[in-house]
């Protein structure tokens, strides 16, 4: 969790000698109940635990709910109190039933997978979306091998969903091991994960180097020998590329570097070091390379220093109180924008006490292609 404590989740009564009914919270010295705690059914327990991006968690599995909600299948803990979504998801008596993955995406709907087979009484085959106020379900959802259940969800950069489990067809077309939802349409991945118990997916993973890990017991993956685990790559990769030096202002050198790829419908990352706390800093974005030595704009202009990028946008922030500041930038779902680039750099203005600039330096420059999965 943000705060730094640990949520379990199971079919268990006690933890720490707390009562603590199915989940409960280490806080790094002692565990502690999240209120009442939830209750399964006689089969159930705690699957699949989310925290939200608000700070809330979400708790799925084989339950009914709380000792003052009733919602079936998935609750959420504010850090003081329970509630439902809705009614939650039906699940009806048996083995390996309830909801086994929770994803959100970055508008804050909440995706759920398992082992069901409507919501709000509408049919929905073993996936569902939670859009802020009512389930929906995802088209016809997916197939599944016997009594197997759909184990894994994640959100792409571009808030396509991807679902892995022993899934056998997705949409009411023949799709293996994995599937991917664009909103509208499910589609597999090639020929995807071939699955036949005990062969399933379990896990999947978006990986800030712009590849999708596949976890589980499998042997093949794309008609590849690959025990266990598998990477799906994109054919229009997002990456970052440095060029050019930095300087060193009175912080040391400075730098910046790529943390997460520019992917359409995602946000890229970047970050700068070696920053002076209190000096004044821009970061330049254009298109086109420059190089032009910042003595020409400004007498204090440091020797070595240049200008790399011809600026589009300039964004001027306060550093924080360390050496290292992050930059974020949307990247619109739209996609012309495949193959475009994006150049950015870091320029830092020293300031005397009376705010007079007395150093300018500048960081390498990095060249962004943006990319689609």
């Amino acid at each position: 969790m943000r705060d730094g404590s640990l949520v379990v989740g199971g079919k268990f009564t006690y933890a720490g000698g707390q009562q603590v009914n199915n989940v409960a919270q280490w806080t790094g010295t002692a565990w502690q109940p999240l209120a009442s705690g939830v209750f399964p059914t006689a089969f159930g327990g705690v699957y699949s635990l989310l925290e939200l991006a608000n700070g809330d968690l979400l708790v799925g599995g084989d339950i009914v709910g709380s000792q003052t909600v009733n919602s079936r299948g998935v609750v959420r803990w504010n850090g003081s109190a329970w509630s439902g979504l809705g009614v939650g998801i039906p699940v009806v008596y048996g083995a390996n039933v309830g909801v086994w993955a929770l994803a959100e995406s970055r508008n804050g709907d909440v995706f759920a997978g398992g082992k069901f087979s409507q919501v709000d009484g509408a049919p929905s085959d073993n996936v569902a979306r939670w859009n802020g106020t009512a389930w929906v379900a995802m088209g016809t959802g997916v197939g599944l091998v016997g009594n197997d259940v759909l184990a894994a969800l994640t959100v792409l950069p571009d808030g396509d969903v991807v679902a892995g489990g022993l899934i056998t067809s997705a949409g009411g077309a023949a799709a293996a091991g994995v599937a991917r939802w664009d909103g509208a349409v499910w589609s597999p991945f090639g020929t995807g994960v071939p699955v036949s118990l005990p062969q399933t997916v379990r896990s999947l993973g978006w990986l800030p180097e712009g590849r999708l890990a596949v976890g589980g017991t499998f042997a093949i993956a794309g008609g590849l020998v690959s025990p266990h685990l598998a990477y799906i790559a994109s054919s229009c990769p997002a990456t970052i590329t440095a060029y050019g030096t930095g300087c060193p202002g009175s912080g040391g050198l400075l730098q910046v570097v790529g943390v997460a790829g520019p992917w359409l419908g995602g946000t890229m990352r970047t970050e700068a070091s070696g920053l002076l706390p209190g000096s004044l800093v821009a970061r330049a974005l254009g298109f086109a390379a420059l190089a032009l030595p910042l003595a020409a704009l400004h007498p204090t202009g440091g020797a070595g220093c240049s200008l790399l990028v011809d600026p589009v946008v300039v964004d001027v922030v306060l550093p924080p109180h360390g050496a290292v500041l992050p930059f974020a930038l949307q990247i619109p779902l739209a996609g012309a924008l495949v193959g475009v680039t994006v150049r950015e750099q870091v320029v830092e203005f020293e300031l005397a006490a009376l705010g007079s600039i007395t150093r300018v330096s500048s960081t390498n420059a990095l060249l962004a292609t943006l990319g689609w999965f």
